[in-house]
């Protein structure tokens, strides 16, 4: 079985870490990042929702996790509850929150965060694909992860920021280690991110580790889809 991880940004496509995990029986069998070259055409959500459709069809990929929010924070949700965006942001300490439909936290992230819940829409509503929540279903398997709360469940040390510009090497080997992993070349933060995620979904699709959901289910609420669950990897 094969899934696949992306670590979704805004600005350009080289900025977009992809990761195919194969695995069968047990084991994983390989590990490739990127897993292909983006196409040469200005980025849009439609653009990069077509390119994660096409590549998963030609490529027989169960299912793809997506480092980004799916939607926006349920506007009945009592104010006792904490935070201030949705439920799973919370659990998982995200950084940017996504508020009730357009507040965002901080609001310099509503690009990317109106990009990203474009992506699963596009995804969800064009291409077909199916959110997962528990239960599979026939078709591609869409989930949404946060590679640096994986991290931490994984007894691993987080990734640090792609701005501190962190030597990937070290936390490479700790990943391999953690999920023995095959070897595997890394030429990205990016996509050692999209690794993170990649490994997500093949917990959730029963591969050689555990996925966890944290959150309440994704709804529609005045047009919008709102809350959904982030999936955690652990060994």
């Amino acid at each position: 079985m094969r899934v696949l991880g992306v670590d979704l940004a805004s600005a350009s496509w080289s900025d977009n870490g992809s990761a195919v995990i194969e695995f069968d029986a047990g084991r994983f069998a390989s590990v490739r990042a990127p897993a292909f070259t983006w196409p040469n055409t200005p980025l849009t959500p439609t653009a990069l929702a077509a390119s994660i459709h096409g590549f998963c069809e030609s490529n027989q990929i169960a299912a793809v996790a997506l480092d980004g929010p799916q939607g926006w924070r349920d506007p009945s949700t009592p104010s006792t509850e904490p935070g201030v965006g949705r439920r799973c942001e919370w659990l998982c300490k995200t950084q940017g929150k996504t508020g009730v439909h357009p507040r965002t936290y901080p609001s310099t992230q509503r690009g990317w965060i109106e990009f990203c819940v474009t992506i699963f829409d596009e995804l969800l509503h064009t291409h077909g694909s199916t959110l997962f929540e528990g239960r599979r279903r026939r078709g591609l398997q869409l989930l949404e992860c946060f590679p640096t709360s994986t991290w931490r469940a994984s007894g691993l040390k987080p990734l640090p920021g792609k701005g501190k510009k962190p030597s990937l090497g070290p936390f490479v080997s700790a990943l391999r280690r953690a999920y023995r992993l095959p070897p595997l070349q890394v030429r990205s933060h990016d996509d050692l991110q999209a690794v993170v995620a990649a490994l997500c979904a093949a917990g959730a699709m029963g591969g050689p580790c555990s996925a966890a959901a944290h959150g309440v289910p994704a709804r529609t609420a005045g047009g919008h889809r709102v809350e959904g669950f982030i999936w955690n990897a652990q060994p």
